[in-house]
C-alpha cells in the first residue's frame, strides 16, 4: 500500500469515527492534514471520501430537511436506492411518497420525484399508522428527535418480474394469431374442397351441348353444374367462417388492398410511440416487514459534550415479534477526550397481525428498559469502577483543609509520626 493509499484509509477511519455533531469539525481537520499530501489536493480527497461519508450518513441516522417543505427524513441503511455509486446518491422518503438526491459533500437535499412504482395500498396504509404514531412517541421523550418507518422487501411476497397488464397484452396477441391461423386454414380447407367438387361434376356429365326449342345451343351441362358447385362451395366455406365468431367474418370479409396499406402504415408508428411513451411498471409489492428508526441528538458545544441515540426496530407484523437494537454514542471533550459508545438489545413477542397501537406500545416499553439498564451501569461506574481509578478521601477519611496545609505537619497528620514526619 502506498503512502497515499495510507492516508486515504486512515482518514476514512477517522472519519467514521466522528462524535455526534461534530463530523464537519472532523473533515476541516482532515482537509488540513491529508490534503496537502495528495496530488489533487481536496477535490482528490473530497472523491475519495465520499463513500465514507455516504456511509457515515446512513449509519448515524442522518436528519434531513427535505426540499419543497416536504418535512424531515432519516437517511438510514434501508432507505437507499440501490445503484447509486457517486456521491449524489437517492434515498427513499416513505412519508412523502417521493425519492431524493443526497449530496454527501454538501449534506443537502434536493430533485424530489415520485416513487415509483406506487407502493401497495394496504402496506401504505400500515407503514402510515405506525409511521404517524412513532412520530408522536419520539416528539414526547427525544430532544430534537426524528423518526421514519420503511417497508421491507419480504420473502413472503415475490417482486413481480413484469407489469400484468402486460401479459395480458401478450397473451391477447398469442390468441388473435392463434385465432387468424385458424381462419386461414378454414379458407385454405374450404376453397380446396370447392376446386375438387367442381372437378368431379365436370368428369361425371357430358361435354355436348343441347339444342332449345328455338334451336339455340345450350350452355354445356357441364359448365353449369361445375359453376353452381364453385357457388355452394363458396357459400358453404363462408357458413363455416362465420361459425367461427365475430371476429373471423370481419377478417373474412375482403378490404381493398390500399386501405388496408394506409391503415397498417398509419398504426404502425402510433404503436412505436405509444411503446415509447409508457415504459412498462412493475405493481407495488406488498410487505409485511417494517423498519422503525428513532434518533434522538443532543449537541452542548458551549460545555464540550455532544451526544446522540439511535434506536432502530424490525417489526415481522404478521408473526408478531419485534426486535430492537439502541445505541448510545456520548463524547465529553473539555480538557481531555472521553467517549462512551454502548449498544443494548431487545426482544419483544406480540401477537400475530397486531395493531400499530400495540407495536409502538412495546416499542416504549423497550425503549424504558433499556434507559433503566444505561441508569444501572452508571450507578455500577460510580460505586466501583471509578472510585478504583482514584479515592475520595484520604487514608484518615477526613477531607483536607487545603487553606491550612501550610501549617500541617503532614507526616503526623497522615501517621508517620515523630522524627519521620519532621523529615
Amino acid at each position: 500500500m502506498s503512502d497515499i493509499e495510507a492516508a486515504l484509509a486512515t482518514a476514512k477511519s477517522f472519519l467514521l469515527q466522528s462524535p455526534p455533531g461534530e463530523l464537519n469539525d472532523v473533515y476541516a481537520d482532515l482537509v488540513t492534514l491529508v490534503a496537502p499530501l495528495l496530488p489533487g489536493g481536496q477535490s482528490q480527497l473530497d472523491e475519495a471520501l465520499a463513500p465514507a461519508l455516504r456511509q457515515y450518513a446512513a449509519e448515524q441516522l442522518t436528519v434531513v430537511d427535505l426540499p419543497e417543505g416536504k418535512g424531515k427524513t432519516l437517511l438510514t441503511p434501508v432507505s437507499i436506492v440501490e445503484g447509486m455509486e457517486d456521491a449524489e446518491g437517492r434515498h427513499v422518503a416513505p412519508k412523502a411518497g417521493s425519492t431524493f438526491a443526497w449530496d454527501a459533500l454538501k449534506a443537502t437535499a434536493s430533485a424530489l420525484s415520485p416513487l415509483s412504482p406506487s407502493p401497495d395500498a394496504d402496506t401504505e396504509a400500515l407503514r402510515s399508522a405506525l409511521d404517524k404514531l412513532l412520530a408522536a412517541y419520539t416528539a414526547n421523550h427525544y430532544a430534537e428527535g426524528a423518526s421514519a418507518v420503511f417497508a421491507l422487501p419480504d420473502p413472503a411476497y415475490p417482486a413481480p418480474t413484469r407489469a400484468p397488464a402486460t401479459a395480458l397484452a401478450e397473451a391477447e396477441a398469442g390468441a388473435g394469431g392463434t385465432a387468424a391461423e385458424t381462419e386461414t386454414e378454414t379458407e385454405t380447407e374450404a376453397a380446396d374442397a370447392a376446386a375438387e367438387t367442381a372437378d368431379a361434376a365436370q368428369e361425371a356429365l357430358p361435354r355436348e351441348g343441347v339444342e332449345t326449342a328455338n334451336g339455340e345451343a345450350a350452355p354445356p351441362p357441364a359448365e353449369e353444374a361445375a359453376a353452381e358447385a364453385q357457388a355452394q362451395a363458396q357459400v358453404e366455406a363462408q357458413d363455416a367462417t362465420a361459425e367461427g365468431g365475430d371476429a373471423a367474418m370481419e377478417e373474412a370479409t375482403p378490404a381493398p388492398a390500399a386501405a388496408e396499406e394506409g391503415t397498417a402504415e398509419v398504426a404502425a408508428p402510433q404503436e412505436e410511440d405509444q411503446a415509447q411513451e409508457e415504459p412498462e411498471q412493475l405493481p407495488g409489492r406488498p410487505s409485511r416487514l417494517f423498519a422503525l428508526y428513532l434518533v434522538g441528538n443532543k449537541y452542548n458545544p458551549t460545555n464540550y459534550w455532544t451526544g446522540r441515540w439511535r434506536s432502530t426496530y424490525t417489526l415481522d407484523w404478521a408473526k408478531g415479534t419485534l426486535e430492537g437494537t439502541a445505541q448510545v454514542n456520548i463524547h465529553y471533550y473539555e480538557q481531555g477526550n472521553v467517549q462512551l459508545s454502548t449498544t443494548l438489545k431487545s426482544s419483544t413477542p406480540l401477537a400475530a397481525s397486531p395493531p400499530a397501537e400495540a407495536v409502538i406500545a412495546a416499542l416504549k416499553a423497550s425503549e424504558s428498559s433499556l434507559q433503566r439498564q444505561l441508569g444501572e451501569t452508571y450507578a455500577a461506574l460510580s460505586d466501583t469502577s471509578f472510585r478504583g481509578l482514584r479515592r475520595a478521601l484520604p487514608k484518615t477519611r477526613s477531607k483536607v483543609d487545603w487553606d491550612k496545609a501550610a501549617s500541617y505537619r503532614l507526616g503526623q497528620q497522615l501517621g508517620g509520626g515523630g522524627a519521620a514526619g519532621a523529615q
